[in-house]
């Protein structure tokens, strides 16, 4: 803020609209990984990250996330749903085959350089893939790993016993 120039204007000059895509977002810097398949909470998550700016790449199985399906079948946008359409925005979404060595081996590759992976799975299923952050962390030590509770398709879920 100049001298001459009032406290006013240099907030109206700050704040204006028209300059918001010469500001950096929040997150600018974050690359963040979301192989959550089926999972919304997971999903929602990425979407937000990518909100803040952070460069989010939404890895799916083949055939795409099966929450491609969401929102009502007669809104679609070729075939996808609309919900996932408005919850992929500002996101790179990319088949992956987890179920493939060379699937699980780009992953490893791209956690290595990742800042954030989020996961919904099944306690110990990318364990089982040498995915799990005991694998992952091994290659990046600075990892942060969110995994949230398996969903349960609208089901209660079952006490532990």
């Amino acid at each position: 803020m100049s001298e001459s120039e009032s406290w006013y204007d240099w907030i109206k000059r700050e704040e204006d609209p028209a300059r918001a895509s010469e500001m950096p977002e929040a997150l600018d810097d974050l690359v963040v990984l979301d192989v959550s398949q089926g999972h919304y909470g997971a999903f929602l998550t990425g979407t937000y990250l990518a909100e803040l700016g952070a460069e989010v790449i939404k890895l799916e199985p083949p055939g795409g996330d099966p929450l491609r399906a969401c929102g009502p079948a007669d809104a679609t946008a070729n075939g996808t749903g609309l919900a996932f359409v408005a919850e992929a925005r500002n996101k790179y979404c990319v088949t992956l085959n987890l179920g493939k060595k060379a699937g699980r081996s780009l992953l490893k590759g791209l956690a290595a350089r990742a800042d954030v992976l989020i996961e919904g799975f099944e306690p110990g299923f990318l364990d089982r893939l040498g995915l799990g952050y005991r694998h992952l962390a091994k290659a990046n030590p600075r990892l942060i790993y969110g995994c949230w509770p398996p969903s349960t398709g609208g089901r209660r879920p079952t006490r532990a016993r």
